[in-house]
């Protein structure tokens, strides 16, 4: 987990923090599947191979209040996918609020 939150940026100050936070063991609990993340992703890229195969419809949501890496990996995987595409949620962190909810809906009924 320490080496993907250096990756993204964070300056060591920021992870040392991370770790001795209450909330570290539940970041740290799911970090075994970022090393298929990684070996997937091409050296930190949309592999656009992939997402190029897909068939159905997909949304890409990204936080207009989320760091500018993570909106650009979210417009990039919709242009990855044919008929992606990309939302960017005003306000929203890279957290799923319930404001996220009514998005979801709307995408999926239409």
């Amino acid at each position: 987990m320490e080496l993907f939150l250096r990756l993204t940026g964070l300056s060591d100050e920021v992870i040392r923090s991370a770790r001795r936070s209450p909330m570290w063991a539940g970041v740290e609990a799911p970090a075994p599947s970022l090393a298929h993340d990684d070996a997937v992703m091409e050296d930190g890229r949309v592999p656009r191979d992939r997402p190029a195969s897909i068939r159905v419809p997909v949304p890409a949501l990204a936080g207009g209040a989320s760091p500018p890496w993570l909106r650009a990996a979210a417009e990039r995987t919709a242009g990855a996918v044919p008929g992606g595409t990309y939302r960017l949620l005003p306000g929203q962190s890279h957290r799923a609020e319930p404001e996220v909810a009514p998005v979801l809906t709307r995408f999926f009924a239409e």
